[in-house]
């Protein structure tokens, strides 16, 4: 007899178990150890379901984070399109930044803080200017430099030294796990007030 055709709710249903067991490997294990036949076993399912509904490993992880991103991507958008003062955009994006990585920890390590093992490298690199974090602080610096706010230099540059400090240090206490730093906010508080005086013209 034919194979009886999953119907959409359980498709969907299928989607989610593979989800879930993806997210439990992930926080099991940690990204090195995640991998299909993990999350299979994990879920009940065999490795050719989730090629099947998912393409591949990294279409499985990012359907994990797609969602809350895009959030993310959209309130970022939002303060951008709020503040017209650069210096208090740039101030906010970074603040939005920080709370983000704050409030969704896992999605942040997930997303921000994995590192592609050797021999993974990713074929098709988009421009770092092209992120959607960067790019509203290039343009905000931008604005900046024409009203004479804003030091003059190149503005990709700028705008991936206010990233660089930002992301280092959200990301040293995860990276460096066998020190313990702390509460980390009153440092990250004290790097954007510094962070902004140090691009503001004089």
């Amino acid at each position: 007899m034919p194979r009886t055709q999953a119907t959409p709710e359980q498709k969907e249903e299928a989607r989610r178990v593979i989800r879930q067991a993806a997210a439990d490997v992930y926080n099991s294990v940690g990204p090195g150890g995640v991998s299909v036949r993990a999350i299979a076993k994990e879920a009940g399912v065999s490795v050719g379901t989730i090629y099947t509904y998912f393409g591949n490993l990294q279409g499985l992880m990012e359907s994990l984070w797609s969602g809350p991103v895009q959030r993310y991507i959209d309130q970022l958008n939002a303060i951008a399109q709020k503040h017209t003062d650069p210096i208090k955009r740039i101030e906010a994006l970074m603040k939005s930044y920080v709370k983000f990585a704050n409030d969704n920890s896992e999605i942040y390590r997930g997303v921000f803080l994995f590192v592609r093992p050797l021999g993974q490298a990713i074929k098709d690199k988009t421009p770092a200017d092209e992120a959607v974090f960067a790019s509203l602080v290039i343009e905000a610096i931008k604005d900046g430099q024409k009203s004479g706010q804003i030091v003059s230099g190149n503005p990709s540059d700028i705008a991936k030294m206010i990233w660089g400090s930002l992301h280092g240090c959200i990301a040293l206490p995860h990276n460096f796990g066998r020190s313990e730093f702390g509460d980390m906010n009153p440092v990250l508080k004290r790097l954007i007030k510094t962070t902004i005086s140090s691009i503001q013209a004089q």
